[in-house]
């Protein structure tokens, strides 16, 4: 086990030293399972070089031995040049402004380090995956997709209303040195999965030259659509993002 800062970093067996250029990062949980699947595409099939534990993370007591889920970050070397972090838990948020008022103490140390780990690593950029309920989103144009240059300030698709980590970790990454942009796709929330949302965050994700497995892609899909019964029968009762990988 390495440390740093307030992160113990179990490494695994990769095909590449980790010193990746660009990272790819989502939040497992997300209603919506679009950043996941995409994020899980563009992973390339490769398995995770790193799992990421923190006291400043928020664990399910609650796990299953055996073939336990994984109670760290997951970060997983897709390429030589590439990385992308899976956040598979974070702390509940209520939809609220000015109710969220401890998150900031207990998320702040843990993104923070994962930025400044990932810059002395070699990594120069950052893409952010991010959903949004069209409900909560008028703003954003027609395509129903967003792209924030975070360096620029600027953003084509609208101004969009995030979430932490969504919209912090790219912020220090570019207060760090680093280039960092998200990608904000408008769902529809009547949906279990909007297939249209996904295929536009696909198709964006693409054109910034990352390479994604459609194999990986097609599976995901398949896996979360043969998985609708049993999740939606037990959304009212587990609320952590372990529980969507359980399912997985």
């Amino acid at each position: 086990m390495n440390h740093f800062g307030t992160l113990d970093i179990l490494e695994r067996e990769s095909r590449w030293d980790f010193n990746p250029e660009r990272v790819v990062v989502y939040v497992q949980g997300e209603v919506g399972f679009i950043p996941w699947i995409a994020g899980r595409a563009l992973a390339m099939g490769e398995k995770p070089c790193a799992e990421i534990l923190s006291r400043y993370m928020s664990v399910e007591a609650f796990n299953r031995l055996p073939t336990p889920v994984n109670p760290g970050w997951l970060v997983t070397q897709a390429t030589e040049d590439t990385a992308v972090l899976n956040i598979t838990n974070w702390f509940p948020v209520t939809p609220m402004p000015d109710h969220n008022h401890s998150l900031w103490f207990h998320t702040y140390p843990a993104m923070r380090d994962i930025v400044l780990w990932l810059r002395e690593n070699g990594c120069e950029e950052m893409l952010f995956l991010a959903a949004i309920n069209s409900q909560d989103q008028e703003d954003m144009g027609e395509e129903g997709i967003a792209v924030i240059d975070v360096n620029l300030d600027t953003s084509v698709g609208g101004a969009i209303p995030l979430i932490m980590p969504a919209w912090f970790m790219p912020y220090l990454f570019v207060k760090e040195g680093g280039l960092a942009r998200v990608v904000a796709a408008k769902q529809d929330e009547g949906l279990y999965l909007d297939d249209e949302a996904l295929a536009r965050m696909v198709t964006t994700v693409g054109a910034f030259d990352f390479d994604v497995d459609l194999t990986t892609l097609t599976k995901m899909v398949s896996l979360v659509m043969d998985m609708q019964g049993d999740i939606e029968a037990i959304e009212g009762t587990f609320n952590s993002s372990e529980d969507s990988e359980d399912w997985a």
